[in-house]
């Protein structure tokens, strides 16, 4: 857990310093959790200007608020986050002990835990409070597996605080609880609590601050207008590509389909339902935090399926058996996800070129208070300002100062543009340029030349 914790930061730290984190969500993040660390909850400018709160019921921002007060670095919000997903390893292997005795099983399901595609994408596109759903729902099922239930209770609701869609998963906890477990009164009450949660977070809570309705699932087009009510259309939208396939085959060929094997899998139906047969094609790719969530419930479950397969064939070549399809499954998914990216070598040089300085250098010459025109690779290091915008996404001429780094990748598609109507027009000045990042004020008397490596960029875009 502590190895895997340490790589996690490792590479984190080194694609901070180098300034190629995927950061746009995590200046929206950091933004809103500057506020509340400030006393000044509220709208955040990258949502432009809606609450935040009318776009995800995620209060559990509150208790991130601290941490960002404490250490003064947004950073500070993804060491946190990732030793709570980490730290979840310990309460699952507990778990797994309980249900199989056998060490080893216990082990080697923690450690697939740790090293599952779903949970390395979310850990490495940071910060969402989604990605708290599973550990924290960990820690809840030990705590229910050994009759605790106010601790149990007190996670859940920390659980219920990260996405307004959590409650769905625990109606589909307290029918297992209530059929699989024959406790009926607690199951029964579980799914009701969670349903009502949810439907109220969406009918109700989101829209209030929102000001609008809030659409949280929109159905695949085959499915809209009434399709939705066809068993054969369902089946057939939610395998219909690809990227659906690969989804399904990475979350239960992870842990090498043992979820199968038991009823709690069940309970994951209502996430499934949300990547497979919505309309956003981020939701199937594995690429983002949304399969996260799931993992509690599928390696819960995996955990009681190697427990059925010990009662019913005992003997340690079972458990044997179960830890090499584990250790399979987990190296053929990993396998699978994999996808080339920035070696360790070339981070630790880039962490240390001038580049990573510039940027702190360029961070220097715009005072607090300023408005923030910024590369959506750069937001989160301006979380500290109140108004803050993504470049290509807002006109220039709103902003105080404008900072772009031509050196990272222009996810948002409109850098060029951007750039060449600010060095076109009299309404900003450049005030800074090296090493490729640039710096311009409102209404400022230029006082620096484009570095080559900005020239070099306008003239090839």
């Amino acid at each position: 857990m502590g190895l895997v914790w340490a790589a996690w930061i490792t590479r984190l730290w080194l694609l901070w310093q180098a300034n190629q984190l995927p950061a746009f969500d995590f200046g929206i993040f950091a933004q809103v959790t500057w506020g509340l660390a400030h006393g000044e909850p509220g709208r955040s400018s990258l949502l432009n200007n809606t609450h935040w709160l009318g776009d995800h019921f995620q209060p559990i921002l509150y208790l991130y608020a601290p941490i960002l007060r404490a250490c003064g670095t947004p950073f500070a919000l993804i060491v946190g986050e990732t030793a709570l997903v980490a730290a979840a390893a310990r309460p699952l292997a507990r778990i797994t002990f309980r249900a199989t005795g056998s060490p080893a099983v216990a082990f080697t399901l923690a450690l697939a835990y740790l090293v599952n595609p779903a949970t390395t994408a979310a850990v490495m596109f940071p910060v969402h409070p989604s990605t708290l759903v599973a550990p924290l729902l960990i820690f809840a099922f030990d705590a229910f597996d050994t009759r605790h239930p106010r601790r149990a209770a007190g996670l859940t609701l920390l659980a219920l605080c990260c996405k307004e869609d959590v409650g769905f998963y625990l109606a589909g906890l307290g029918i297992w609880t209530a059929l699989a477990r024959r406790e009926r009164a607690v199951g029964l009450s579980l799914a009701v609590f969670g349903a009502a949660w949810s439907l109220a977070c969406i009918f109700a809570v989101i829209p209030w601050f929102r000001g609008a309705a809030f659409h949280m699932f929109e159905w695949a087009p085959a499915l809209r207008d009434g399709g939705w009510a066809n068993p054969v259309a369902v089946l057939r939208t939610a395998v219909d590509s690809p990227e659906k396939l690969r989804l399904l085959l990475l979350g239960f060929g992870a842990l090498g389909f043992l979820p199968l094997g038991d009823p709690l899998t069940l309970a994951a139906a209502p996430f499934l339902a949300e990547r497979l047969l919505g309309s956003n094609p981020n939701h199937v790719d594995a690429a983002f935090h949304y399969g996260a969530p799931s993992l509690a419930v599928l390696t819960v479950a995996a955990a009681l399926a190697a427990a059925r397969l010990g009662r019913r064939f005992p003997g340690p070549w079972t458990a044997r058996g179960i830890v090499g399809v584990l250790i399979l499954g987990t190296a053929g998914a990993c396998a699978a996800a994999w996808s080339p990216g920035v070696p360790t070598t070339d981070l630790l040089g880039a962490s240390a070129r001038a580049d990573a300085r510039a940027v702190q250098e360029a961070l220097a010459l715009v005072p607090a208070g300023a408005s923030v025109l910024a590369q959506d690779t750069l937001v989160a290091r301006f979380a500290d300002h109140r108004r803050l915008g993504v470049i290509a996404r807002r006109p220039v001429r709103d902003w105080d100062y404008v900072v772009a780094d031509v050196t990272l990748p222009d996810a948002a598609g409109g850098l060029p543009g951007t750039l060449h109507a600010i060095t076109s027009t009299s309404s900003h000045g450049l005030i800074y340029s090296a090493a490729g990042v640039a710096v311009w004020q409102r209404r400022a008397i230029p006082r620096a030349t484009l570095s080559p490596e900005v020239a070099g960029y306008l003239a090839g875009h």
